[in-house]
């Protein structure tokens, strides 16, 4: 990607969500949770007794091959490294006696359990790894906290063996709404939701034969989306189908009915629009709304780091559909410009998978003061002669406003979004709320303005060394305005309680003096910065878009493509390691 002024364009490396798609919960023993589908079976999980044992930070951990724990200076090492990995292999619940050692260099003696999570089809997807210290304690202590933890499995695989009886339908609730058209206000001006309505009305509940193939847009890890015609209306819609079987499989359900959630329940111009599902015995379909303008990473590669009042728009209307969100007691938890989406120019945020949908909102008016210019006009002008008023003085006053102050009442415990967009708590381990959303906003804004990320680094380990300790450093080629730096700053600010938004939610970021000007009520009426060229690809369904500027046309440059979501949230396969850690 070009950056403002010229420049080297950095390597393109896809940016995949971590997710993990498992409930674990903060247990309190000394456990690690290895990827098995990952090269090298890294640690994705550590829980805070791990940690403490070994007196080490989280993201010390995260990435590396569980072998790190055994003490390399040991008589019996190379053993007991290779009945380690041999172990692994197996993919079979078994103990290992040996030494460890901790962060400090210290050693004591430990046992090593590893057990396997096993999902509904019986295929291995990861393996726990239960550390005891037996410096310590009693034996009877030490197989008690191996069988609880083995016992938490079942939570951490979403209940394997309830969905593996044949008998029981995870979809049932969703199957019961399928071919309904969902009540969408805002959308009532919009063609494909009119000509939907007309459907339902004269044919009864929406169905697959409804549809016409037209071709297909792409594929990924979640499924494939193809783009259909409603009869011969002329009309096309993007159909995102996902197989049940291999949701199950893969211990996706809740993710399925968690994304199912959100596009029902939201209705918004800046967010993804579902018309409705189609279930099938076989798949599940939604019915989304084109958008055909790319997404904001593919406006990046075409057009380079963008001005700042371009970087201002697209902000301001993230900002609003955020708000929106928190309103409804979600936490979006995965903002990143892959998934906003560019319709007619305007910023359309997709994607909630890994959204947060167990937050409660409890809306609340706060009155806050704030200054703003009074015009003083001269009256007498107007009696003696009739002629418009003249201004002849200002000044400014300090008036009350209403504030409304709407953020979800939730403390998730998880460890999910894209590397680079990981907010600090999150990497700690703490629990955390909205304010990892405006985190999240911040590395937009930054990444907006000067084409790459703050704390990127070559490794994982070091991103989010960086992410946790690092300070907040702005390329010294690439000036930006104090304004858009104050903003950025109170984004980024590691701390979640002192960061902007935390205590003031939407409206408090939204008050920043850098959007000073900006009529919020009517975003969706003004000119966008950028429009895409007719006939250009459609979002990321594999390839990269053209771009027109309405506003300047000086600082086009061409694009690297990029492997992303598409607009109907489908990741890219094999792309990145793809871990979550959600807590439904």
């Amino acid at each position: 990607r070009k950056k403002k002024g010229g420049g080297q364009a950095r390597k393109q490396v896809p940016r995949v969500a971590i997710d993990l798609a498992t409930t674990v919960e903060r247990l309190d023993h000394a456990f690690l949770v290895c990827d098995l589908g990952m090269e090298e079976s890294p640690v994705v999980f550590a829980s805070d007794a791990f940690l403490r044992m070994m007196a080490c930070h989280r993201e010390d951990i995260l990435g590396r091959h569980p072998r790190m724990l055994l003490n390399p200076e040991s008589a019996v090492a190379a053993e007991a490294a290779s009945k380690f990995e041999n172990l692994l292999a197996n993919n079979a619940e078994a103990g290992l006696r040996t030494e460890a050692v901790r962060s400090d260099g210290s050693v004591f003696p430990a046992l090593i359990q590893l057990c396997p999570m096993k999902d509904a089809g019986g295929a291995c997807k990861f393996v726990v790894v239960v550390v005891l210290d037996e410096s310590g304690g009693e034996r009877r202590d030490s197989l008690f906290d191996i069988a609880s933890v083995g016992t938490a499995l079942h939570d951490m695989m979403g209940a394997a063996s309830t969905l593996a009886d044949v008998d029981y339908n995870p979809f049932e609730e969703l199957d019961a709404k399928s071919g309904q058209l969902a009540p969408k206000v805002h959308a009532a001006h919009d063609r494909g939701y009119q000509l939907l309505q007309t459907q339902v009305r004269e044919g009864g509940a929406l169905r697959l034969a409804n549809f016409r193939l037209v071709r297909k847009l792409g594929s990924g890890a979640s499924g494939e989306v193809s783009l259909v015609e409603l009869g011969d209306s002329g009309h096309t819609f993007a159909l995102k189908t996902v197989n049940k079987e291999d949701m199950v499989r893969r211990n996706k359900v809740n993710r399925v009915l968690t994304e199912d959630k959100v596009l029902r329940d939201v209705d918004h111009p800046f967010l993804a629009l579902c018309y409705g599902t189609i279930s099938t015995p076989k798949d599940i379909h939604y019915l989304l709304r084109c958008c055909e303008g790319g997404d904001l990473y593919q406006l990046l590669n075409s057009q380079g780091a963008l001005k700042e009042e371009h970087v201002r728009f697209y902000v301001a209307e993230v900002i609003t559909s955020l708000k929106y969100l928190h309103l409804l007691g979600f936490i979006y938890r995965d903002l990143k410009p892959e998934n906003v989406l560019l319709d007619g120019g305007h910023a359309i945020v997709t994607d909630f998978d890994l959204t947060y949908a167990r937050g409660n909102t409890i809306p609340r008016i706060q009155q806050t003061t704030v200054e703003i210019d009074v015009i003083m006009e001269d009256t007498d002008c107007v009696q003696k002669c009739g002629c418009a008023p003249r201004v002849h003085s200002s000044e400014t006053a300090r008036v009350q406003r209403p504030r409304l102050i709407a953020s979800p009442v939730a403390r998730a415990n998880s460890f999910v979004g894209t590397q680079d967009y990981l907010a600090p708590e999150i990497i700690i381990g703490n629990c955390h709320s909205t304010p990892v959303d405006w985190w999240s906003l911040g590395v937009l804004c930054y990444e907006l303005a000067f084409g790459t990320t703050p704390f990127q680094a070559p490794s994982r380990t070091e991103a989010f060394e960086n992410i946790v300790n690092k300070p907040l450093e702005f390329p010294e080629h690439d000036h930006c305005s104090p304004l858009l730096a104050d903003l950025i700053k109170g984004l980024l600010t590691k701390d979640p309680e002192k960061r902007l938004g935390s205590s003031g939610g939407a409206e408090e970021v939204m008050a920043h003096p850098f959007f000073n000007g900006l009529n919020w009520s009517l975003l969706r009426h003004m000119e966008p910065p950028f429009k895409a060229v007719p006939g250009s690809a459609r979002r990321s369904y594999g390839s990269s878009s053209s771009y027109t500027s309405s506003i300047s046309s000086d600082r086009v440059s061409a694009g690297g493509q990029r492997h992303s979501n598409n607009s109907t949230a489908i990741r890219s396969s094999g792309l990145a390691p793809h871990l979550e850690y959600n807590d439904y």
